[in-house]
């Protein structure tokens, strides 16, 4: 079946668009797409994209016969009178603390509580082989980004008019800040260097 599309409206600023598709037996359906891409191809590939379903819907209402409402009333009265909806109160939601698990090897994930049961329970669950080096990957990552802030924090050395009397335990410790990722724990401890104090050199 061949399918014509026609854009009748179009507002970017609403992520709207309104096409009318269209057969030669002279059905109709108008449809609202809602892109977020709004470059050319990706529009027409939305508005192709549906063609299917625009078949489906013309095969389907073209067996249909219009005479189908004869049996549907079209008005009609109803007796009513205003109901007081009353909601249930919301069950109060428990989660205990989570149980005591190596975070290496394993994950704590709370599981659904039974219906009626407000109290949720913890599940630790051991990670595979692939999950343990991601996790290991992650932790290498993070500390050695706080351990590059504090060598940026400490990098004043590359001014010519950094008048430091402690060079060499600035020059130590910043030393250790590199060698952290050499340290036997790493990284599932880290022995921290403490940083010292900013001693000024006097200059008459």
């Amino acid at each position: 079946m061949k399918i014509a599309w026609e854009i009748m409206e179009s507002q970017p600023e609403y992520e709207l668009l309104t096409v009318k598709y269209s057969n030669e037996a002279g059905q109709q359906l108008w449809r609202n797409h809602n892109p977020m891409d709004w470059s050319k191809e990706s529009i027409v590939t939305m508005v192709e994209g549906y063609a299917p379903h625009v078949v489906a819907f013309f095969e389907r209402t073209a067996a249909r016969s219009a005479d189908v409402m004869e049996e549907i009333p079209t008005t009609g009265e109803v007796e009513s009178e205003a109901q007081e909806f009353i909601f249930g109160e919301i069950p109060e939601t428990i989660i205990p603390d989570p149980p005591e698990f190596d975070e290496w090897t394993q994950r704590a994930e709370v599981l659904p509580a039974e219906v009626g049961d407000p109290e949720h329970e913890w599940q630790v669950i051991d990670l595979t082989a692939e999950e343990q080096q991601e996790y290991i990957d992650g932790a290498c990552n993070g500390l050695r980004w706080h351990r590059n802030q504090l060598l940026l924090e400490s990098d004043f050395f590359n001014f010519p008019d950094a008048c430091v009397a402690n060079v060499q335990e600035w020059l130590d410790y910043r030393q250790a800040l590199r060698d952290i990722p050499e340290q036997k724990a790493f990284p599932k401890t880290v022995d921290w260097p403490v940083k010292p104090d900013l001693i000024k050199e006097d200059i008459d």
